[in-house]
């Protein structure tokens, strides 16, 4: 008895944090159904900006040539609290200042400070259901894998492809990375930085800019399948990457940074 209640006392507390998005029942949520996703909201209706969800859904699926295969949930919190709460997993940080964040496999969460950074969710919903595609079609281990080895794939085609979070032009990224100690010449397109030692936002426009800079040197049509190619066999990625592009991943990171330095002079 002691353990059956223990392990009903485990499940409740976990279905009410980090397992909320699985939990059937989301207590003081109310639930709207469009269909291919479900929305859960404190409030007694939905914003209209997310009633457009399916057209960011049919747009992702022709862009990265996939296809979503379960039902999407999105999770509007209404304080900071609950993001802590649902996340407790993630980093404090990104936490405290990133408005929306993809849970495997097919569920969103809205931060309450989207409204005071943007005037539409439609820009986020893009970048994290772009997420959830390749959550969707390769499982949590691939995934798991290119996040932690090849970051700037699968966040770099995620704001590449809507063009958000768009937080500075091209024009200014060689002054960031320089001001951020970055020096790409040794064919790394962080430089001798570690990940955690370059902020999200100098971050992610390297490889926004990396991604597009492949794009004008090839074709979008190259650039999306080495994607999914990738993803699909992320051990292979470097080969993967050699046989579309032709060139090493070294040599295609520092004739990308000579292009910022000439542009820059």
């Amino acid at each position: 008895i002691i353990t059956v209640f223990v392990l009903f006392i485990t499940g409740t507390v976990l279905l009410n944090t980090v397992l909320f998005h699985i939990n059937p029942i989301k207590l003081g949520f109310h639930r709207f159904d469009y269909g291919s996703y479900v929305i859960y909201s404190r409030n007694d209706s939905v914003d209209k900006d997310y009633e457009n969800l399916q057209a960011i859904m049919v747009q992702n699926e022709l862009t990265h040539k996939l296809t979503y295969s379960s039902k999407i949930r999105v999770i509007i919190c209404e304080s900071q609290s609950e993001i802590n709460r649902f996340l407790p997993l993630v980093n404090r940080l990104a936490r405290k200042n990133a408005v929306a964040f993809a849970s495997w496999p097919n569920s969103i969460y809205i931060s309450p400070i989207i409204k005071e950074k943007y005037n539409s969710p439609h820009g986020a919903l893009t970048h994290e259901l772009s997420h959830l595609l390749l959550f969707q079609n390769y499982g949590i281990i691939k995934s798991t894998i290119m996040w932690q080895r090849y970051e700037w794939i699968p966040e770099g085609f995620a704001i590449y492809l809507p063009q958000w979070p768009n937080y500075f032009p091209k024009e200014s990224l060689f002054e960031k990375i320089h001001s951020a100690g970055i020096d790409m010449s040794n064919g790394e397109l962080l430089g001798n930085k570690h990940i955690s030692e370059v902020i999200l936002p100098i971050r992610y426009m390297i490889y926004n800019y990396f991604i597009e800079y492949l794009i004008q040197q090839n074709d979008k049509n190259s650039a999306i399948n080495f994607m999914k190619k990738s993803c699909e066999n992320p051990k292979e990625t470097n080969r993967i990457f050699e046989d579309t592009f032709k060139k090493p991943f070294s040599e295609c990171v520092k004739s990308f940074y000579m292009d910022l330095v000439h542009d820059e002079n």
